[in-house]
């Protein structure tokens, strides 16, 4: 797995979220930074079934000349490196293939406050 790391430090939300301060990770499984290219990654504070959350959100585009199903799987740490859980996303739903060149948002929430994570990380995978 080939990974790329980005360290966002004060982070803001879309649109009046309440923005918070979180390190990103980027991993990428077997080279597929070839295929999908992620950006305007935000997390903000939310509620998630009534409790303290994080949503993360962004835009997935599918770099390749093929159709692509991307899921990007996110994984919240504290600041101890314990799992506090993890969440996935599909840009167009597991059961739509992104198109060459097509640019889908996702968001995927956890229920977690956002002050016990310390990082998360998102892993790409496209088949």
């Amino acid at each position: 797995m080939s990974g790329t790391t980005i360290a966002l430090a004060g982070c803001s939300g879309n649109g009046g979220g309440d923005g918070v301060e979180i390190e990103q990770n980027i991993e990428y499984a077997a080279e597929q930074d070839e295929y999908v290219e992620l950006s305007d990654i935000t997390e903000e504070a939310t509620q998630v079934n009534g409790s303290e959350g994080v949503a993360v959100s962004g835009v997935a585009e599918n770099t390749s000349d093929n159709t692509a199903f991307i899921e990007l799987v996110m994984t919240f740490v504290d600041s101890e490196g314990t799992t506090l859980g993890e969440t996935s996303a599909f840009p167009k739903g597991s059961t739509s293939p992104n198109d060459p060149g097509e640019a889908a948002e996702f968001e995927a929430a956890i229920a977690e406050s956002p002050e016990n994570i310390a990082e998360y990380t998102i892993e790409v995978r496209a088949t």
